[in-house]
């Protein structure tokens, strides 16, 4: 099912206590393991079954059962039996969701990252586009040897000894090299070139939105989007992780989804920085808690289009107990009245 605007939680409950319900509807008198399970619910619950199985919870002898396995229960659970008659307790979930679950990813920017920045000794890819203040070493070897540091000017060129100035901005390391190398090679006859970049200019860019330090940052022309986030400390508690937008000459040239990266690996929304760019982080536009019988239970963010199935995802999969049959869904409807109602993740067509 699609994750509307207003979804509050999602909960999973254990498959061991799906079953003993199971075999309770077999039988009116339950077995002794029946009924130490039946103990260990709370007393709503008991009450609602017994009344749906017409078991005497006086026979039971439930005196001394634990009060402190009620506060485990998440209170949707009370909607295991669709003709209880509570009314369900908003406000304890909202109070648990603030306790125990947390925002999802937020904790990598808990402080500044100053190892995510590339350092002085990193490869310099081949994708690596030259612009001014880049300096370079090129070195001629043939019947006359000779090196040169040179940088790269405003004009975005460099002066060879005994050649015209040569324009190098906008051209990748790789074909920096090439053009350099066959230019000496057609007008220095009898020399040869290689070229390295022995020193990354500096890069300006700026963060705005909400992150927590926005404004403008000297980076290293290796830096990305990620390298920019970390060393402002990330986004604030209602910046977005998934929603980061990459500005160029007032274009958005790529969108970050910092989830892609945190639980796929994938950088390919990564993209390096350039002089000037800006990076916005939108705020937040959908939250979704889900708890219970899954493996990382948080709160995350949602895109449109996002399904029940693809939080669950997100939540690292369920656990080997739970019951993927019966899952609560509380959420506001279009008049923001609060419902909840009863999903079955093993039948595709919801």
């Amino acid at each position: 099912r699609r994750l509307s605007s207003g979804l509050l939680a999602i909960s999973f409950f254990s498959a061991t206590f799906m079953a003993s319900v199971a075999n309770a509807q077999l039988s009116a008198t339950p077995s002794p393991a029946q009924i130490e399970q039946f103990k260990k619910l709370p007393k709503a619950q008991q009450e609602a079954l017994a009344k749906q199985f017409g078991i005497d919870l006086k026979s039971l002898n439930l005196r001394g059962s634990s009060a402190k396995t009620q506060d485990k229960i998440l209170p949707e659970q009370k909607y295991l039996d669709q003709n209880a008659e509570q009314e369900f307790d908003f406000e304890a979930l909202n109070e648990e969701d603030e306790n125990e679950l947390k925002p999802f990813g937020y904790d990598m920017f808990e402080e500044l990252q100053d190892a995510f920045l590339p350092g002085g000794n990193l490869p310099i890819p081949a994708d690596y586009m030259v612009g001014p203040g880049d300096t370079l070493e090129v070195n001629l070897f043939g019947k006359e040897s000779s090196q040169h540091i040179l940088t790269v000017n405003n004009l975005g060129q460099i002066n060879i000894p005994s050649l015209e100035p040569l324009s190098v901005s906008g051209l990748t390391y790789t074909e920096l090299k090439a053009h350099i190398s066959d230019t000496v090679k057609t007008k220095m006859i009898g020399i040869k070139a290689t070229v390295t970049i022995s020193e990354l200019r500096g890069i300006q860019v700026y963060l705005v939105g909400d992150v927590k330090k926005p404004g403008a940052y000297q980076l290293s022309g290796l830096s990305t989007m990620a390298n920019a986030l970390f060393i402002s400390g990330g986004p604030t508690e209602v910046g977005s992780l998934r929603h980061i937008e990459l500005k160029r000459a007032g274009k958005t040239i790529a969108n970050l989804d910092l989830y892609d990266m945190i639980t796929k690996g994938d950088t390919s929304q990564d993209h390096r920085l350039q002089q000037g760019d800006t990076i916005f982080v939108d705020s937040i536009k959908k939250q979704v808690s889900i708890h219970g019988e899954v493996r990382r239970p948080a709160i995350y963010e949602v895109k449109d289009q996002e399904t029940v199935a693809d939080l669950v995802a997100m939540a690292g999969g369920l656990n080997v107990s739970a019951y993927p049959k019966n899952v609560v869904l509380a959420s506001f409807d279009d008049a923001y009245q609060r419902k909840v109602s009863r999903l079955d993740l093993t039948n595709r067509k919801q």
